[in-house]
């Protein structure tokens, strides 16, 4: 288990892709009921795996040893099972390649879906909005 509070660095780079998202199914909508566009969105392709591959590789490494993840929420072990699927065919197809290498090429490999629930979507949709208020504020000289 990762330990708590650890800071994902592609945070940045997942708020912007998840709000590009949003804005998409916003866009193809045909009215705007937010429970509905976020589990939409939720649902929807996500560019890449939001996880390290230093992560995917331990947690790839936990399963062959026999854990099946009891202790994370269903969204992430699913998440992780897909990776685990990926990386088990890519190291069929490549076996001279390091497990880390196979990790970063699955996970920076387009996500079938966000792996989010849809409450999830709403409070990061709703933190990145008030971050770029936030952030594109010019302060009064």
């Amino acid at each position: 288990m990762k330990p708590h509070g650890t800071v994902n660095e592609l945070s940045v780079e997942r708020r912007k892709a998840l709000l590009k998202a949003y804005m998409k199914q916003i866009a193809i909508s045909r009215s705007i009921h937010l429970p509905d566009i976020c589990k939409a969105v939720a649902l929807s392709p996500a560019p890449r795996f939001w996880v390290s591959p230093m992560r995917a590789a331990i947690v790839i490494s936990q399963i062959r040893r026999g854990d099946r993840l009891d202790n994370m929420r269903p969204t992430t072990r699913d998440m992780f099972m897909e990776i685990y699927r990926r990386a088990i065919s890519l190291q069929a197809e490549h076996p001279d390649l390091t497990m880390l290498a196979i990790a970063r090429k699955v996970v920076e490999s387009p996500a079938p879906q966000w792996y989010l629930t849809p409450d999830t979507v709403k409070v990061l949709i709703c933190r990145s909005r008030r971050m770029s208020r936030r952030h594109n504020r010019r302060p009064k000289h």
